[in-house]
């Protein structure tokens, strides 16, 4: 015995509970197909004027599953579809009706959360014996995460200014971005005749795309070009940079890379270099100028030398003796700072400075003289010494003089006053060494960076006498006998070392 229910018992709920699960389902579908892109079937009978599609047709539309696997409406088509995309579509689906064959769009599916996706459409018509088109099949996948990638790429592009392009081996044709079409003034286009861009390649610059031999590698080095627009005939910088890969749609190989303008670098750079020109003209003129004015007031100085020593002769009373002392003083002063102008200029404007080596002598002596003049002059300090010299140096005595002068001169101007001095040589294998140390605080670190620069001075030590050239020509000095001459500072002391080949020639 069969029991009727009666309506709205538990069959109604039922009922209900089966819709949910599908409305359920349909969602799951619909999120499956977000992810995974699967392609949508459809048969469009025009004779008939019925559609019939697969059920991920019906959930990527919004529609009944089984209404459009029996067969609809073939209005059923454009639901969903995004209203400012309709109209286009409808275009294209007309243009089969009248006899196209292929129908291909991009278009926005509306979703049930407000948003849209987009589609990839592909189809075609099937013609009967008298041409006529009878069906209208094809399929939609869902590319929403492709146009979102493009567009990104695209923003991208156009904010960098960069342009890309492929270039299949041995074809006339180049695929390019629309960002790279906007680079050279052209309307946008997918793909351009190579020729087209040649064309407004400046003529002395070397082609993006040489087709003198089309089936060769292209020379995928950076590559700096000039082109005229083709919209407003502006000139421009651009370059090309790009590599070989291989073609999955053949077995050939793309010549991928991207374009961008340089054309402002450029600019700024050319103004840079202009200036740097400028700059060492005017250095080197400063240079010139020096060396003459150097060279020009040692005559008049000799003059007054050789004055001050006849008068010296004649001189009787002190007070005279003491003046003249004073003034011999002030001329050997000026004297010194002649040679050192004169030294920059013969390191700056000629081969360096020049030497006059002594071969096979001693330097112990010549350093403990020196030691013995500074300490005359500067009684109140200390210089210790220490030679280990076992090997004749070849060197120019004169310049080594004047070098350990200058760093003595360096150590009692800017070393610790209660602290002593320590000069030191050796010989160790095939080298001479001589280090000057002296007490004091570290010497800061912008002031270590152009500490033999010339006219280089701490700003504690502005102030005080001298051109600030003397660590400039030490270090010359060192130059000139295939040496060096380095500094170190620390906390407790500061050293300067000299290290030379003892075959200096």
């Amino acid at each position: 015995m069969s029991i009727i229910k009666k309506p709205g018992g538990s069959g109604q709920s039922e009922l209900e509970r089966m819709r949910d699960d599908i409305v359920v389902a349909r969602r799951q579908l619909e999120l499956a197909l977000d992810v995974a892109g699967a392609p949508c079937a459809w048969e469009w009978d025009i004779r008939r004027d019925r559609l019939v599609a697969d059920a991920r047709f019906a959930a990527i539309t919004r529609q009944d599953a089984v209404a459009l696997t029996d067969g609809t409406s073939t209005n059923c088509f454009f639901n969903s579809i995004h209203p400012d995309d309709l109209k286009r579509v409808k275009l294209a689906v007309a243009g089969i009706m009248a006899g196209s064959e292929i129908f291909s769009k991009d278009y926005r599916l509306l979703k049930d959360d407000g948003g849209y996706r987009w589609v990839h459409a592909n189809g075609r018509a099937i013609f009967d014996e008298d041409g006529n088109p009878t069906m209208f099949v094809g399929n939609l996948v869902d590319v929403t995460e492709q146009k979102r990638i493009t567009e990104e790429l695209r923003v991208a592009q156009t904010a960098g200014g960069i342009g890309t392009f492929e270039h299949r081996v041995g074809w006339a044709t180049i695929t390019v971005s629309e960002q790279f079409c906007r680079l050279f003034g052209l309307h946008p286009a997918r793909v351009i005749p190579v020729a087209t861009l040649n064309e407004l390649i400046h003529p002395d610059d070397r082609r993006i795309i040489d087709l003198s031999f089309p089936d060769d590698h292209q020379d995928v080095s950076s590559r700096e070009f000039r082109i005229r627009r083709a919209d407003n005939n502006q000139e421009r910088w651009l370059t090309r940079r790009g590599e070989y890969v291989d073609d999955v749609d053949s077995a050939g190989q793309r010549y991928v890379g991207v374009v961008y303008d340089v054309t402002d670098a450029r600019q700024v750079r050319d103004k840079l270099q202009q200036a740097n020109d400028e700059l060492a003209g005017i250095a080197h003129e400063r240079e010139q100028f020096i060396a003459v004015l150097g060279h020009d007031l040692r005559n008049p100085l000799a003059s007054m030398s050789a004055g001050l020593r006849v008068i010296s002769k004649d001189a009787t009373d002190q007070r005279t003796t003491r003046v003249l002392r004073l003034m011999g003083g002030s001329v050997q002063r000026m004297s010194s700072l002649i040679d050192d102008l004169l030294d920059l200029a013969r390191g700056r404007l000629g081969d360096g400075i020049s030497l006059n080596i002594t071969k096979g002598g001693r330097v112990e002596p010549l350093l403990a003289r020196i030691v013995n003049e500074i300490l005359v002059a500067h009684p109140e300090r200390l210089i210790a010494t220490d030679f280990d010299v076992h090997r004749p140096v070849n060197v120019d005595h004169a310049r080594l003089e004047q070098m350990v002068s200058n760093l003595l001169g360096n150590a009692i101007t800017h070393g610790a006053s209660d602290k002593p001095i320590t000069l030191s040589a050796k010989t160790e294998g095939d080298l001479f060494e001589l280090e000057i140390r002296n007490g004091g605080t570290r010497i800061p670190e912008a002031i270590m960076k152009r500490l033999f620069q010339p006219f280089s001075r701490g700003e504690e030590n502005s102030r005080k006498q001298g051109l600030g050239l003397g660590l400039y020509i030490a270090s010359e000095i060192a130059k000139a006998h295939g040496g060096t001459l380095n500094a170190t500072s620390d906390d407790a002391s500061t050293s300067f070392i000299f290290r030379m080949p003892l075959d200096c020639q």
